[in-house]
């Protein structure tokens, strides 16, 4: 009997040319014989991108509609000759491949053939979107946050509205995704600058719960169990500085905490203490880091920078004690990296310009550790080792009119050593995470509000990048250079 790993590991090595021949009858006798591993393969298997190969194999693959739900199953056929399928896959993909080198050709010189959907909301945007399959039909949908208040679900494949709902208050964090109700429905969690938390439905936007807050919610909420009752809580901090922790099924208060410095950035959250339940590590005006315990609420540790730390913070295990670290970005030039026990600093780098955009964390050349990528005010980006705090590589933007550059890190081109996705005000450019180099520059139509998401949208195992127009205009592009065999 092969085990589930074992298995992921053949069929892997199928996908990547990289199977024996003894293998490939063994993988080939697996899918006839075992409906389990047939489902399992099913599920690792992008078909619009590997449908030649798997042709090669005895199974075929139908997609059929059950109840509304895209099902896919596996149907046994006697076996065809070799040369047939052979045949036929080089019948199928010889139109792919002219069409994929004339439309990679064409994106040599206009980078707009890069654009996959455009989407318009008819409002400014203020939120990052939050990317789901909120209907449950293995299809991604959009959930943003608008200046005039409304949230707003949309289709990724159709681009058309799924649901809204009015909270009266300009929204400016992303909206979370999750099951709140324990009925695997993923539901929707936002702030409102008129003071109040709404739980809608993903289903439909109905209202599920609201928690007045009695101040602005300009971040987007922490996620996790705090009462350990099984369900998700959530955690959300206000304009006054207050944090709260609210029951995930019902908005009852489980916890609050001292008033601060006013929150703008989305909480962190990691076991700091060691008590199995998530703690949070917030960023506050009044310059300082400070984490809490997720039982009850009470302060674990706090860091005072010398100026304004507004961008928030990552987690990443720097000094691998097994605990989570935090680093962040400070007005004052400086990145810190803080110890995720006591809030002790770890390293500290000093930047050309203050730090205006959060951290992006990622393990750049293949060496098992973290590391960090952030932007400044006067277009420097930096790669650090999260070991040292030793800089890796550096490049130079000119800089845009906000001042601050965003940066993500995620495979947009090709899989292996990720890259960092930087957006500017008009512009969106992918870095090789390895040295920095510039990759390729998409210049948008119009002027971004900012680099909204990075979601895999079409199955092919690489994000696409989905962007937010000031003008309320969202549009999805691929980040691939090259079409992989």
């Amino acid at each position: 009997m092969i085990l589930p790993a074992e298995f992921d590991e053949l069929a892997d090595r199928f996908l990547a040319n990289d199977v024996a021949a003894g293998d490939l009858q063994l993988l080939e006798n697996l899918l006839t014989s075992e409906a389990d591993l047939r489902r399992r393969f099913v599920e690792r298997v992008r078909f619009e991108t590997h449908l030649y190969k798997v042709a090669s194999l005895a199974p075929a693959c139908i997609q059929f509609q059950t109840e509304g739900v895209q099902e896919r199953r596996w149907l046994r056929r006697k076996r065809l000759p070799r040369w047939l399928l052979g045949a036929a896959a080089l019948l199928l993909l010889a139109p792919m491949a002219i069409y994929f080198g004339r439309r990679e050709k064409h994106s040599q010189k206009n980078s707009e053939s890069r654009e996959l959907w455009t989407y318009q909301a008819g409002a400014p945007v203020y939120s990052q979107t939050a990317i789901a399959d909120l209907r449950g039909n293995g299809e991604l949908d959009c959930l943003v946050g608008m200046e005039n208040g409304r949230v707003l679900a949309f289709s990724s494949v159709t681009q058309l509205p799924l649901w809204s709902y009015e909270t009266r208050g300009k929204i400016e964090a992303r909206p979370a995704v999750v099951d709140l109700q324990g009925d695997g429905i993923l539901d929707c969690v936002v702030g409102s600058e008129n003071g109040k938390l709404y739980a809608l439905s993903g289903d439909d936007g109905h209202v599920l719960w609201t928690f007045d807050t009695q101040s602005a919610v300009c971040s987007e909420v922490g996620l996790a169990d705090f009462d350990q009752d099984a369900g998700i809580d959530i955690l959300v901090g206000t304009d006054r500085g207050e944090p709260f922790a609210l029951s995930g099924k019902d908005g009852r208060v489980l916890w609050t905490s001292k008033p601060r410095g006013p929150i703008q950035s989305t909480p962190i959250l990691a076991d700091l203490n060691g008590d199995h339940v998530m703690d949070c590590v917030e960023c506050s005006g009044d310059h300082t880091v400070f984490a809490l315990s997720g039982r009850d609420g009470h302060l674990l540790w706090t860091f005072e920078a010398p100026n304004a730390i507004r961008v928030g913070s990552q987690l990443a295990d720097l000094d691998m004690d097994g605990v989570q670290d935090c680093i962040t970005g400070c007005e004052d030039h400086f990145v810190y990296a803080l110890s995720g026990k006591d809030g002790h600093r770890i390293w500290k780098f000093e930047a050309s310009a203050p730090i205006l955009s959060p951290p992006a964390i990622g393990e750049l050349n293949k060496k098992g550790e973290m590391d960090c990528v952030i932007g400044c005010a006067d277009g420097h980006i930096y790669a650090l080792s999260g070991k040292d705090g030793s800089k890796i590589w550096e490049t130079e933007f000119a800089l845009d009119e906000r001042g601050k550059l965003g940066v993500q890190i995620a495979n947009v081109v090709l899989k292996g050593n990720p890259q960092c996705v930087v957006s500017m005000a008009n512009s969106i450019c992918v870095l090789s995470g390895k040295d920095g180099q510039k990759l390729w520059e998409y210049q948008a139509p119009n002027k971004l509000a900012f680099l909204s998401a990075l979601a895999d949208t079409d199955g092919d195992g690489l994000a696409e990048i989905v962007m937010a127009g000031s003008n309320g205009s969202f549009s999805a592009i691929s980040g691939r250079t090259e079409r992989e065999p």
